[in-house]
Order: structure tokens, then C-alpha cells, then sequence
């Protein structure tokens, strides 16, 4: 279950979730980094070019050009 709190014009920091966030992080080892603008649109391109070449490798579109 869960809610949305955005009264305060944003969504407040809730500890607990953090708390758990944090302990799987540290469980899985995985480290801590920053991300750019560029870093996300680059991962989010990359991942609409590969799904964009399954879908011609399996027949699924017939072009990569988007056509009206």
C-alpha cells in the first residue's frame, strides 16, 4: 500500500524507505554514484535503440522510419 503526499508542493523524504534503500545497497555491494543529464539521456536513447532493433529482428516493425 502507499500514498502520494504532495501538499507541500513535493513529495517529502520518507526515512524509511531511504533506510531501506540504503540497506540494499550496502547488501548488494553496489556503489554510490552521480549521474549527469547527459548520463540519462544517453541510457535512455540506448535503450530505445534496442528495443527499436528487437522489434525489426523479430519482425515486430517492418523499418525503423516512423511513417504516417
Amino acid at each position: 500500500m502507499g500514498r502520494y503526499d504532495y501538499s507541500g508542493g513535493s513529495p517529502p523524504v520518507d526515512a524509511e524507505v531511504i533506510g531501506i534503500i540504503e540497506d540494499e545497497r550496502v547488501r548488494s555491494g553496489t556503489k554510490l554514484r552521480e549521474f549527469s543529464s547527459d548520463d540519462i539521456i544517453d541510457r535512455i536513447i540506448g535503450l530505445k535503440q534496442r528495443e527499436g532493433e528487437a522489434r525489426l529482428s523479430k519482425g515486430i516493425a517492418e523499418r525503423a522510419a516512423y511513417r504516417w
